[in-house]
């Protein structure tokens, strides 16, 4: 192990971008696009390719005016790079977040440096690769693995500046300003939000309000103008003041006021997910946290726990609750946990040895055999059928815990932390690589578009769905794709003779009665039978044309 760790020390960097391409590449070609969030920001960015505009997100002609712009810029870009015409390939657009997350992962090992040491940093970052959350998002076309990278690059030069005599180099006043403004650009006031709770908790904990000034605001007010600033005028001019109308009263104080689209739940939610979403640093979280505190006159453990509790009392108030909402605290928990790892490996008395850090692997044990267990059953429960290779993977996972229960329990902290990554490098890829992309009926929209033929342009024909409306559908066949009423179908089928119509079993009688008031037989030529995981049902769609009984699919 002492080798190990040696020949870690020296290429950090290198040996956390291998950890998190192991970790973040499991499903990110294999897995379509996800309903809901990820297949709307996938197809709006594709959007801004298929238009020019840069500046109105729309899905479909709908706006979409919960976010700034800074992650659709990022998706369009890379799809139009890497992919090619219609850009229905997912992957292109998980792209950012996957460099979004290891810049995350590097930039925590850089913030907690200077907070907690090498050692304890480079454990710190490694297990924030490995946590369930990040190891999703990295993989997701959406914001948080972005936005999480700008916030740590924030949060390291903040500990910075705050660790140092005055004045504060302009490099770092720089690195600080110019991450919130990005952050600002990909997701609105949140990184303002998490990054200012630290400074002014810092400061009055400190009772050193010079943290503030030596910030130098009004050059940081400044910079962040300059990066926010081009978007949001050309957004207000483009919407008219729609754009932030929406993204205020239509989308943040919805969240603040209640539970948002179904997403409320009570305070310390975000506590229980942590066993979950956090693993497997869970494994040292409890007693890291114990250590911190009884160690909070250390100035870096006093940073990284400013981080986190404001912040997280916050998040566990507001009444609109999604796991990632606390993604960006996850650094600073890591590099606790990192922390109280080093500290025991040298020798100090920390609570991983006593009856809190045995209930921690308990707890640990307890969520890692659930995963596997769920990785073995998912496959027979949704599909009939059994996968060799995830209940290999399943035993795999189980015969895997028994090293970090002994390194646990014979005080080799390290070694057990090793042992837990790996088998969370295991889990992931079981679940990822292995179950996921078999889970054929969760992916319907990718089933039915694999049936449509293509038109001279290289796109799919157009189609009319009826009773499954998933973002994911318009992603995979098409933006002239309509979701709507039957009749809305029998309209598309009279006037375009190549299209297609998706139909779902209760529509089926108002489609074939309105195909028969306009005097159509419309064909069935396949049925979809598939589990739609958003609203939690069962659907079977019948993919029609419209022609006689022996015309040609």
């Amino acid at each position: 192990m002492a080798q190990i760790w040696e020949s870690a020390v020296k290429r950090p960097y290198g040996l956390l971008a291998v950890l998190c391409l192991a970790l973040f590449l499991q499903g990110l070609f294999t897995v379509p696009a996800l309903d809901r969030d990820e297949a709307r920001f996938a197809q709006a960015s594709k959007q801004m390719i298929e238009t020019g505009d840069l500046v109105d997100v729309r899905f479909q002609g709908e706006p979409r005016h919960k976010k700034p712009v800074g992650i659709y810029w990022l998706q369009a870009a890379s799809a139009s790079l890497l992919g090619a015409p219609p850009y229905d390939h997912i992957w292109p657009y998980r792209l950012p977040s996957l460099v979004g997350a290891v810049l995350a992962v590097w930039l925590t090992f850089w913030a907690g440096r200077p907070l907690v040491g090498d050692r304890a940093a480079l454990i710190g970052a490694a297990l924030l690769a490995a946590t369930l959350m990040l190891g999703i998002e990295a993989k997701l076309a959406k914001t948080d693995a972005v936005l999480l990278a700008t916030i740590v690059a924030a949060q390291g030069a903040l500990a910075r500046i705050a660790l140092r005599t005055p004045p504060a180099p302009l490099s770092l006043v720089l690195v600080f300003w110019g991450a919130l403004g990005l952050g600002t650009l990909v997701k609105g006031p949140i990184a303002f939000l998490v990054i200012a709770l630290t400074a002014v908790t810092l400061a009055l904990w400190n009772r050193d309000r010079s943290l503030l000034t030596r910030l130098r605001p009004l050059l940081g007010f400044a910079i962040v103008a300059v990066v926010v600033l081009p978007w949001a005028v050309s957004a207000y001019l483009a919407t008219h003041g729609q754009f932030f109308h929406d993204a205020i009263a239509g989308d943040l104080v919805p969240k603040l006021k209640g539970g948002q689209e179904s997403h409320g739940a009570p305070p310390g939610t975000y506590l229980l997910l942590a066993f979950v979403t956090f693993w497997p640093g869970t494994l040292v979280l409890a007693p890291a946290l114990v250590h911190a505190w009884g160690r909070r006159s250390d100035a870096g453990l006093r940073f990284l726990l400013a981080w986190v509790g404001p912040a997280w009392l916050v998040f566990e108030l507001v009444p609109t609750k999604l796991p990632h909402y606390v993604l960006p605290l996850y650094p600073a928990l890591a590099l606790l946990c990192g922390a109280v790892v080093a500290a025991a490996e040298s020798g100090q008395s920390t609570p991983l040895n006593g009856l809190l850090g045995r209930l921690a692997l308990i707890a640990w044990a307890v969520v890692a055999t659930a995963l596997a267990v769920f990785l073995a059953v998912l496959d027979p429960l949704l599909t009939k059928n059994i996968s060799v290779v995830a209940i290999v993977l399943a035993l795999a996972v189980l015969v895997s815990l028994v090293p970090v229960v002994q390194g646990a329990l014979r005080g080799r902290t390290t070694r057990a932390v090793v042992a837990a990554i790996i088998v969370s490098a295991l889990v992931q890829c079981a679940a990822f690589s292995v179950v996921a992309p078999r889970l054929t009926s969760l992916w319907v929209s990718t089933r039915v578009a694999a049936l449509l033929p293509f038109n001279p342009q290289g796109h799919h024909v157009a189609l009319a769905a009826s009773g499954f409306a998933e973002p994911s559908l318009v992603f995979a066949a098409g933006t002239r794709t309509v979701l709507g009423r039957p009749e809305e179908a029998v309209t598309l089928l009279a006037s375009d003779p190549t299209a297609y119509a998706a139909i779902a079993e209760p529509q089926k009688p108002a489609f074939e009665a309105a195909a028969r008031a306009r005097g159509m037989a419309p064909r069935a030529v396949a049925t979809i039978a598939g589990f739609n995981y958003s609203v939690g049902k069962p659907v079977t769609l019948t993919l029609y044309r419209n022609g006689t009984k022996d015309s040609p699919p």
